[in-house]
């Protein structure tokens, strides 16, 4: 089995246990399949009047008689077939979807362990496509594909032997007939891989242009871009179907040419053990028979030969995309030996901080800033200048390339990365929400909240009313990404979701941009009452947002250019000036 293959299954408790069982039943089933043919042979020798058989041994000398004993074990063989060939089929699927479900479960779970740097370089729609469509491949593989290669294996090692103790003058042909019919479709499925593994690049890429222009539907309707995105996904449709073409012709060549590569086997076996039989008289009629129904039955599973290397391939190609995704490394690791956290007090401070993305221009330069336990702080600055990705520093989504940032003094590395994230509670500008109920998304993680607790933190977002007048009230679906909603319905459900994790540290990033003055007040309200038991940090463009903060720092030039209350700003700061004049209208 290709290593790639082996990679995938060792993430797969017991596979080989599973695998063995699966063989052993396999080999039975081919010996039930087998048995038929060897007993019409000894149909044949009793019909010719050959009744010296085992049959006669039991006493039973009319020929009638005989024929009627092998009836009715052939019928049993035939019963027991059944039950095999369900118990067969039966074991092989679930080790299938076993596969299938344990490759998911561990890629999943691989890809959420990944830090923020690797999901910026890959659309959603090609990672659903890897965790979905290929993991799928490896399925039908297991199912279809491995277990036809060893019922092909073991068909050609029992009947080559059962046809060379029928004749070994006639088996002789299939020593040469069946390795060189294996060796050229050997050859044939490389051509078939190359094929495979551009039709799996170009299926993710389709998955992915798919999932981009359907969620950005309402932008493509307004834009009048209906017919040049069809034509779009046209041209990448058209190149997967020019994969797939060339990958199925290449597979639907295999067949005619084992076929044709057996022929001269079929061809001695027929005129050769008809010499035998008719001129030498050295072989039985029913051997013959025998031979001819045997050469028929190891020539079914060969003929799908080209079946079997297209799932093959197919999977091999999808096994390396998801060993590539399950060798990657996060670069965001966790402590070997993390500092265990005591009751967290909520101060956050960043020691000489540098970062830039993808090391390009830095967005920030030897930054330092320290907020105590409760505080209130405000940051802001114009677009660009890091107050998103100092919030994403705090949550280490990334680390900064210099310096440290620290919790409670203790930098974040050596913190366990679960309990950081669970101190925190974030809101960012997205306002993502879950396809799921309001009630759902509120409790989302912390499905033990009170009824109680959940209405008082919807009544502080000025959400209440609103739920209220929904038919379904908490149970109202919201849709993909919240669509049933509208901006500040998704903005405050999101500030209520934060709010009901009760955490150490808010972090906010323009969490009332989509509100209007009289709920930004209120959502204000209920932030300053939670001043003093919890570190807030508000990022904000409308400086209204921030005004009420114990301290506000103006991000720029890669720095903090100036940091006070509002009124003192005001009154001797130059860039919170400037910006507060121009939202003003002063500028």
């Amino acid at each position: 089995m290709n290593c790639e293959m082996r990679f995938l299954l060792n993430h797969v408790k017991g596979w080989r246990k599973k695998l063995a069982l699966n063989t052993v039943l396999a080999t039975i089933l081919i010996l039930l399949d087998i048995l038929p043919q060897l007993l019409l042979g000894r149909v044949a020798d009793v019909i010719t009047g050959q009744t010296n058989s085992w049959i006669g041994a039991w006493g039973i000398e009319k020929t009638f008689g005989q024929i009627v004993v092998l009836g009715l074990v052939l019928a049993f063989i035939f019963i027991l077939r059944s039950i095999f060939g369900y118990l067969t089929k039966e074991r092989w699927n679930h080790f299938a979807q076993t596969i299938q479900h344990e490759v998911r479960k561990k890629t999943y779970g691989h890809v959420q362990s990944l830090d923020m740097a690797w999901f910026q370089e890959r659309s959603t729609g090609s990672l659903i496509s890897l965790l979905h469509n290929d993991v799928t491949k490896l399925e039908n593989f297991f199912f279809h594909g491995l277990r036809d290669i060893i019922e092909m294996g073991v068909s050609v090692v029992v009947i080559t032997a059962v046809c060379c103790s029928l004749s070994p003058r006639i088996a002789c042909c299939l020593f040469v007939s069946i390795p060189l019919a294996l060796l050229v479709g050997r050859g044939l499925e490389k051509n078939i891989y190359t094929h495979y593994k551009q039709t799996r690049k170009s299926a993710s890429l389709l998955h992915a242009k798919l999932n981009n222009y359907l969620q950005g539907i309402a932008a493509l309707k307004s834009y009048g871009l209906e017919n040049s995105s069809r034509a779009d996904i046209e041209r990448i449709s058209e190149d997967h179907r020019t994969h797939m073409n060339k990958a199925r012709k290449a597979s639907f060549v295999i067949n005619p040419v084992i076929r044709t590569l057996l022929l001269p086997s079929y061809l001695f076996m027929l005129i050769g053990g008809g010499w035998l039989v008719v001129v030498e008289k050295s072989m039985s009629p029913g051997n013959y028979v025998s031979l001819i129904l045997l050469i028929t039955e190891i020539e079914w599973p060969i003929r799908f030969l080209g079946s079997i290397m297209d799932h093959y391939q197919s999977a091999l190609a999808s096994a390396q995309r998801l060993g590539a995704l399950l060798r990657t490394r996060p670069l965001i690791q966790n402590s070997a030996l993390p500092i265990k956290m005591g009751p967290l007090q909520g101060a956050v401070a960043l020691e000489n901080v540098s970062f830039a993305y993808e090391a390009k221009t830095k967005i920030l330069a030897h930054l330092s800033l320290a907020i105590p336990p409760g505080a209130y702080v405000g940051l802001v600055g114009t677009t660009g200048v890091g107050k998103s990705t100092l919030l994403k520093l705090l949550l280490r989504f990334y680390d900064p390339e210099e310096g440290c940032v620290r919790l409670d003094g203790i930098d974040l590395r050596k913190l366990d990365l679960a309990e950081v994230r669970k101190a925190i509670g974030f809101v960012d500008q997205g306002f993502y929400l879950f396809d799921a109920t309001i009630g759902e998304n509120l409790t989302w993680g912390n499905e033990q909240i009170s009824p109680e607790k959940m209405e008082e933190v919807v009544k502080l977002v000025d959400l209440d009313k609103f739920i209220a007048s929904l038919e379904r009230g908490y149970d109202t679906a919201v849709g993909e990404h919240g669509i049933k909603l509208s901006q500040g319905e998704r903005q405050r459900l999101c500030i209520a979701r934060a709010l009901l994790k009760d955490p150490p540290i808010l972090l906010f990033d323009e969490a009332t941009s989509a509100v209007d003055n009289d709920t930004e007040k209120i959502i204000q309200e209920a932030l300053l009452k939670l001043k003093g038991s919890k570190t807030i940090i508000v990022v904000a463009h409308r400086l209204s947002t921030v005004r009420c903060a114990d301290k506000i720092y103006v991000l720029g030039q890669r720095r903090v250019l100036e940091s006070g209350t509002h009124e003192a700003l005001l009154e001797g700061g130059k860039a919170y000036r400037r910006l507060w004049d121009a939202q003003m209208g002063k500028g």
